[in-house]
């Protein structure tokens, strides 16, 4: 229920339109409903502008309708995010209007009101970014804000990004969505004078490398693992000591670049 439509309801009391009990029918699950194995903050909208949204990874396709039902009886609008095919079929077989997209794992039913502001960019370095990217744009889009898209514009190819210029010169906000390296939000932010959100995602070849090094550390005996940590400690403790004695910044970068090269070598 939005704060537009719960003063309406205490108009139509105050005017006679209304009886009190059936106002207090129409408010039994408010400001919270409690289904046993979730309790929906029913009153949110009203004291934030928008609802709750329904996080669906871990939540079976049963315990996903049952909160969308009551939702959906409450008179608020649903965003359902990481949500999967049989939860979406489940509830598109009961409210066919919900609109599912399968890339982003995003169910929607209904939407706030469009607000007369600047819209909101979702930039995307890659189209493997792009299930991240698309999650971040239909929420834009369900919260009634106008979205801008521009994919696979990484930085290995600026001269993509500069097509968009003038889209960046017109949002409001701006969302960039890249790699491991983490380069376009700030490349992204040096060309614009609006906020810009860098999100990550763990895609690239870093995040490949970390999961074989995790592997790697898996196998280790209990005697490396101590062994590690003794000779991290001993590091970590000498890597202190240089700190504080050194106030030159560039020995202290080639220190951390050191450490690094050390780390890995033992991970591997």
């Amino acid at each position: 229920m939005s704060r537009k439509e719960l003063l309406e309801l205490l108009k139509k009391v105050s005017s006679g339109d209304m009886a009190p009990d059936s106002a207090l029918d129409a408010l039994v699950d408010f400001p919270s409903a409690c289904l046993g194995y979730a309790t929906i903050d029913t009153q949110r909208q009203v004291r934030r502008g928008i609802p709750e949204t329904v996080y669906g990874e871990g939540k079976t396709p049963d315990q996903i309708g049952g909160i969308v039902e009551k939702m959906v009886e409450s008179g608020s609008p649903v965003l359902v995010t990481r949500i999967s095919g049989e939860a979406a079929e489940k509830v598109l077989a009961r409210w066919p209007d919900a609109v599912h997209d399968a890339m982003s794992r995003t169910l929607i039913c209904g939407s706030l009101p469009g607000q007369d502001s600047s819209p909101i960019m979702v930039i995307a370095a890659g189209t493997s970014d792009l299930p991240v990217a698309e999650e971040a744009a239909r929420t834009v889009s369900f919260l009634g804000r106008g979205v801008i898209r521009a994919y696979d514009v990484g930085v290995s190819g600026l001269h993509r990004l500069a097509s968009f210029r003038k889209e960046m010169e017109e949002a409001g906000v701006i969302v960039a969505v890249a790699g491991m390296e983490g380069a376009l939000p700030s490349v992204v932010a040096g060309l614009v004078s609006v906020p810009v959100i860098g999100v990550p995602t763990s895609i690239g070849y870093r995040s490949e490398e970390r999961r074989v090094g995790k592997e790697c550390r898996s196998r280790w005996s209990p005697h490396h693992q101590k062994k590690h940590n003794l000779t991290t400690l001993l590091f970590v403790r000498h890597l202190v000591f240089f700190h504080t004695i050194l106030t030159s910044r560039s020995l202290l970068l080639l220190l951390l670049s050191k450490h690094l090269i050390f780390s890995i070598y033992l991970h591997c």
